[in-house]
């Protein structure tokens, strides 16, 4: 797949996600044909502080990983290495000056100009705190600069975790200022870009003809993690202006926003706080859905949780499913974790082609596309602004507080 050879400007780069997702994806063979990392840009004031800094990282993640193995939670032992090693591939890079590295002007909130300035980089890439997103996608389309911004594209609740739309306004006024699809805004929504999410799009008319239209939807994203992560307890934070719904809720939004769903009215939600936390960790919502590939107002339910194996009742196995039942009483399965899409019968769906496990892969393939085909891409602004605007709306009608359960246990 050859494309137009545009570099790329990372911004934040010892996000973890990108340290284990997008460095990897960078070396594909296929995205080298794309792609060209051109800038990193970090806090550090200069480059020998971004090298110690990543020093210091390859340094928290040996620790992290001796505190990991022979532990319950030891199945994060592979992504531990893996940001480990692309963090010292990163270095090599510096070290050998194949990248430059330019400091963040962190008190405009801005890009440094040189990335502006330089004509070689045409694509922005964003794994900053989300509260900073706005601005630097802003001054990016100011110069007519490409945008990927890993999700959530904007909060929708204040430091003091009350629901708040100010920036998802500002986004959207944005949004609507770009011309001709030009600049194009990806949200890097990861869970869009999994094997399964990308066979289920490709799909999704043909079991519409097969099955009839949508009647119901139930989405599942249980999850273990670690609550004692510091990395966790910074992005659900009110700090990070970032709850369970918002950080990781946004990918089942995506998936009916995607196929060209409005969410209707949010009709009830309740949520749980895991100790030591502000925000929720645990989240059940219910609410309408329509679209074409829906029958009318169809009912849906996704369940997200956070810790499960410290839940009351607690889960061993995660869950990451999104469920569609249609018309003839045939049920689909797209399951997140296998990268397969079945219904009740046993059938395996395929996609149109054979898609990546790495989901940055596939994003930086889909990017690719739209920006030389000129067209907003599935994971667009606009559908992101949908997908916040449904999740402000639960927020606010169903505020966290007054609608919380215990479902954690006492001693954990």
């Amino acid at each position: 797949m050859k494309g137009l050879c545009q570099g790329l400007c990372q911004v934040g780069y010892t996000s973890e996600w990108a340290l284990v997702k997008f460095f990897s994806a960078m070396e594909d063979s296929e995205i080298l044909d794309c792609f060209a990392l051109k800038y990193i840009c970090g806090k550090e004031e200069s480059i020998k502080d971004a090298k110690q800094r990543l020093l210091y990282e390859v340094g928290e993640r040996r620790k992290n990983l001796s505190e990991t193995l022979d532990t319950e939670n030891e199945w994060r032992a592979e992504n531990i290495m893996d940001e480990s090693i692309n963090a010292l591939k990163l270095l090599k890079r510096l070290y050998r000056n194949e990248i430059k590295y330019v400091q963040l002007q962190d008190v405009s909130n801005s890009l440094p100009l040189s990335i502006y300035e330089n004509r070689d980089v045409h694509v922005v890439c964003l794994f900053t705190p989300n509260p900073t997103h706005f601005h630097y996608i802003e001054d990016a389309f100011k110069y007519g600069k490409h945008v990927l911004c890993e999700k959530p594209l904007v909060p929708v609740i204040d430091i003091e975790g009350v629901p708040d739309r100010r920036n998802l306004d500002g986004m959207k006024k944005l949004n609507e200022e770009r011309q001709n699809h030009h600049p194009i805004g990806f949200d890097a929504e990861h869970y869009s870009a999994k094997k399964a999410a990308k066979i289920f799009f490709d799909k999704i008319g043909e079991m519409v003809k097969k099955y009839g239209k949508i009647t119901k939807i139930e989405g599942y994203l249980e999850e273990k993690d670690d609550p004692s992560k510091e990395r966790t307890k910074f992005i659900l934070s009110r700090k990070n202006q970032t709850g369970l719904l918002t950080d990781t809720g946004v990918h089942l939004f995506s998936m009916i926003t995607n196929i060209g769903g409005e969410v209707k009215d949010i009709e009830s939600a309740e949520y749980g706080i895991y100790p030591g936390y502000d925000v929720e960790t645990y989240t059940h919502v219910d609410f309408k859905a329509s679209g074409d590939y829906f029958d009318g107002n169809i009912p849906c339910s996704f369940s997200v949780e956070k810790f499960i194996h410290k839940l009351k009742e607690p889960k061993e196995r995660e869950r990451k499913e999104f469920v569609l039942e249609f018309e003839n009483g045939a049920t689909v399965t797209v399951n997140f974790s296998k990268g397969r899409v079945t219904d009740n019968d046993g059938k395996e769906w395929e996609g149109r082609v054979v898609y990546s496990g790495n989901e940055y892969v596939n994003i930086l393939k889909d990017l690719n596309d739209a920006i030389s085909n000129r067209e907003e891409p599935i994971t667009s602004f606009t559908n992101s602004i949908k997908n916040l605007d449904a999740i402000y709306r639960t927020l606010k009608d169903f505020k966290v507080e007054g609608n919380t359960k215990e479902v954690y246990r006492e001693n954990v």
